[in-house]
């Protein structure tokens, strides 16, 4: 007997294995991070100025391997920053594609940005997609996307949610990642489910 397959249920779990992936990359990279900064402090207990010609060059050294704490540092946010803009162009690129169920390609292209994305749904369809379980997370995980590719700093509009605060610097984007992540297949299998119905 023939079995119509359940589509949002079979993206919710593709989706999440995308995700597992990035998952991954993050595990990698904190594993690599802390075997270099176990590296560089190693190194700096183990400083003796019987090893050096004088205490300037001692002294420069030192210099030098703070500043690969620092660079460190460096690559450790880039690395959260670009954990989140490949979380959300997973999402946009989804509901691009899922918008096509509705809409041209061109017009689905048009959509990705979630203003005119809820208006033409609410428009066209008389849904509203923030009713969609987990809609608050996407919203959140877009904020923080747009934040990163402005200036670096919370706007008016991720200072909204809670824990962020407007115009400071953007923190600990590995938790919101590891937060935000979870609703992601959730929401879109949702969001298939509704055009798909919609499509009908």
């Amino acid at each position: 007997m023939y079995h119509k397959p359940n589509i949002p249920k079979m993206l919710g779990e593709w989706i999440e294995t995308r995700i597992d992936l990035l998952r991954r990359y993050r595990s990698n990279f904190v594993e690599k991070d802390s075997s270099e900064r176990d590296r560089l402090t190693s190194t700096i207990e183990k400083l003796d100025l019987d090893s050096f010609e004088s205490s300037t060059e001692l002294e420069d050294y030192a210099a030098f391997l703070s500043d690969e704490y620092y660079i460190l540092d460096e690559i450790r946010d880039i690395s959260n920053e670009l954990l989140i803009v490949a979380l959300y162009r997973l999402v946009e690129l989804e509901t691009v594609r899922q918008l096509k169920r509705l809409y041209s390609p061109q017009k689905a292209s048009n959509l990705y940005a979630i203003e005119p994305f809820k208006s033409a749904m609410l428009k066209d369809h008389k849904f509203d997609v923030t009713s969609i379980s987990g809609f608050k997370d996407i919203d959140e995980l877009r904020c923080i996307n747009n934040s990163i590719k402005h200036n670096g700093k919370v706007s008016g509009s991720l200072a909204k949610f809670p824990g962020w605060v407007k115009d400071s610097e953007l923190q600990e984007l590995d938790k919101a990642f590891k937060r935000l992540s979870k609703n992601v297949p959730k929401y879109l299998s949702k969001l298939t489910e509704v055009l798909i119905e919609k499509s009908t």
